[in-house]
């Protein structure tokens, strides 16, 4: 088990030895050796890491409930909304987990910029280096088509005793979804839409 309290100076020993592969991919798909420039700077900063954290299957099948619930007229649920603390007491993270996972990222050098009022995500922020010995990953850059990219080399690993909470993570790349359709004719009284290439 990894103590939280540990320092990162000894924590990608204990990653080593203890540690587990988010079930979610994080690689993103064009992170391909074909494109790869090499590490960035160990002091590259990576602004807004989200850690999504995931619910019990208990907590997934009282929520499916009660959206159920919320849908059905006859229900006393019926258009009940929550609010995000209601929400995170009943469907998020509890606040001794919260406290785990936080206390972790601290200890790894990270900066905790924003935690979720419903305790389902929290974001923080940190160096390639910190990343790196935190999740024993590499940032690296990608050139492709003319742009240049930053991503996560291979698959991060956290902690194994942090790993039922955590369902995956976003801002380890900034590749951005595309527009899936463009304009292919804008000529005439109408506009043809047609798959962008």
């Amino acid at each position: 088990m990894v103590t939280l309290g540990h320092r990162s100076g000894s924590l990608a020993v204990l990653l080593a030895s203890a540690s587990a592969i988010l079930s979610a991919q994080i690689v993103h798909p064009l992170a391909q050796p074909r494109y790869d420039q090499g590490p960035v700077e160990a002091t590259f900063r990576l602004g807004h890491i989200q850690m999504m954290f995931q619910q019990t299957a208990a907590q997934r099948a009282a929520l499916d409930q009660l959206l159920a619930a919320q849908r059905d007229p006859a229900s006393p649920d019926y258009h009940h909304w929550l609010t995000p603390e209601q929400y995170a007491d009943r469907f998020g993270l509890s606040p001794a987990d919260l406290a785990r996972a936080t206390t972790w990222l601290k200890s790894a050098g990270f900066t905790i910029e924003y935690t979720a009022r419903a305790r389902d995500w929290i974001a923080f922020s940190g160096t390639a280096a910190q990343v790196q010995a935190a999740f024993q990953t590499s940032v690296h850059r990608y050139a492709i088509r003319g742009e240049t990219h930053f991503a996560v080399a291979t698959e991060p690993l956290i902690p194994s005793d942090l790993k039922p909470l955590v369902a995956t993570m976003f801002g380890l790349n900034d590749f951005h979804p595309k527009p899936m359709v463009k304009p292919a004719n804008t000529s005439g009284s109408g506009l043809v839409a047609a798959p962008a290439m």
